[in-house]
């Protein structure tokens, strides 16, 4: 009576699977909910934002999100574009928040775009100026270059002046002994 070792409320493979489970009672906590626009549409693809963890989620198709989250203080950063970003600060404790909200619209304003069809674009210049630097630079490193190979470029790249037409230049280039 007295040898006999003491008896335990659960086996062994039975405190195992309660201890596997364990670490989802941690868990059993954080923020979820459904983001609309003002027609009360579900908003898809809306970042929701965690700065102090470093992680986020975002909505699915029909608005909803969720993220579990330890105990804590946090900023949520709830931002989708053509949105006004929303943010809210909360203490998650032992059950589930429920943040269900509605999104305002932002409209831009941006700068009135005017595209010349008559000017040449930009590129061109800045292109023609670091080939010239190249080209001044290492000549087109001759030992790179094969013996009697001929080279075509564009005359752009070489002395096309603005208002010009462009053509293309050969050279013929041999490698120096």
């Amino acid at each position: 009576m007295f040898n006999q070792p003491p008896q335990t409320m659960f086996s062994k493979p039975t405190l195992l699977i309660l201890l596997a489970f364990l670490p989802a009672g941690i868990f059993s906590q954080g923020v979820r909910g459904t983001i609309v626009d003002e027609q009360g549409n579900p908003l898809p693809n809306v970042s929701i934002y965690i700065p102090e963890e470093r992680t986020g989620t975002i909505t699915n198709i029909n608005g909803n999100y969720e993220i579990s989250l330890p105990r804590g203080e946090y900023d949520l950063v709830f931002q989708s574009l053509g949105f006004k970003q929303r943010t809210f600060n909360l203490t998650i404790r032992d059950t589930w928040i429920d943040i269900d909200l509605e999104l305002e619209p932002q409209s831009y304003r941006l700068r009135e775009v005017v595209i010349n069809p008559s000017g040449e674009d930009p590129a061109y210049a800045i292109m023609r100026k670091a080939i010239g630097i190249l080209l001044r630079i290492g000549e087109i490193q001759t030992s790179k270059i094969e013996r009697g190979t001929e080279y075509t470029f564009p005359a752009y790249f070489t002395d096309h002046e603005p208002g010009t037409k462009r053509g293309e230049k050969t050279c013929r280039r041999t490698a120096k002994r």
